[in-house]
């Protein structure tokens, strides 16, 4: 709310800090959103990418990665 008054406009997106996985993800060489095991984390991940792409929703997946469950 301080931060808000601050820059004066509302926050649209806040990532939990997991210091564990961005770790994991800076050793792995890997997308945050990859090693993230905590759900919050991984939601505020998409919807901030989401929000960055100008979309209300994601594609859908392909049909490969339906069947592979990627």
């Amino acid at each position: 709310a301080d931060f808000e008054r601050g820059i004066g406009a509302k926050v649209a997106f806040s990532v939990p800090f997991d210091a564990k996985a961005a770790i994991a993800a800076a050793e792995k060489a890997k997308a945050l959103a990859d090693v993230a095991r905590n759900a919050k984390t991984r939601a505020e991940l998409r919807n901030l990418a989401i929000g960055l792409a100008g979309s209300t929703e994601l594609p859908k997946a392909s049909i490969l990665k339906r069947l592979l469950g990627k």
